[in-house]
């Protein structure tokens, strides 16, 4: 199901035709800033992304709830109602990681590999504590190679192609 992500496309075409109808609405603009624990709500899905997404899921349709909760994030970007950018801390690091989410998106799956290959064989360990060893070390590595990548590669090539893009524009 991964390769066709029809569920994915489904909860994309949703939220395209709930922004249109619904978000825009008073009622949902009326909760701006008046989301409580907005904190809570963003760890709480990252979590439970973090769970349904591990080698030994711990339910058969976690792929179904992984696209549902993902889905939720973006549902909750697309509002634009502060929920998670009204405290100045989540406002940087969200600004962070978006900045670097095609960069994060290169990466992360080299380093699932990565860690995939560092650590799960046939006696693997799949306790929490050693899966939230797992997942620490691939947030780090997927945070420090994505900045490697935004600096060295992402930032340059932008540059180039902006001094291409003027030069193919401007009369010889």
């Amino acid at each position: 199901m991964w390769a066709l992500r029809t569920d994915a496309i489904a909860l994309g075409v949703t939220i395209a035709v709930l922004n249109t109808r619904i978000i825009n609405s008073e009622t949902i603009k009326s909760l701006n800033g008046r989301v409580n624990h907005p904190f809570f709500i963003f760890i709480t899905l990252t979590i439970l992304l973090a769970i349904l997404t591990s080698p030994k899921p711990i339910v058969f349709f976690s792929v179904g709830l992984t696209a549902l909760f993902s889905g939720i994030f973006v549902l909750i970007a697309s509002i634009n109602i502060n929920v998670f950018s009204s405290n100045m801390v989540i406002r940087k690091i969200c600004d962070y990681i978006g900045s670097r989410s095609y960069s994060i998106y290169l990466t992360h799956i080299v380093m699932i590999s990565v860690v995939k290959s560092i650590f799960f064989n046939e006696h693997t360990d799949f306790s929490l504590y050693m899966e939230l060893i797992y997942i620490s070390l691939f947030l780090a590595l997927t945070l420090i190679f994505s900045e490697l990548n935004y600096r060295f590669i992402e930032v340059p090539f932008r540059k180039y192609g902006k001094v291409k893009s003027i030069a193919m524009r401007s009369p010889v």
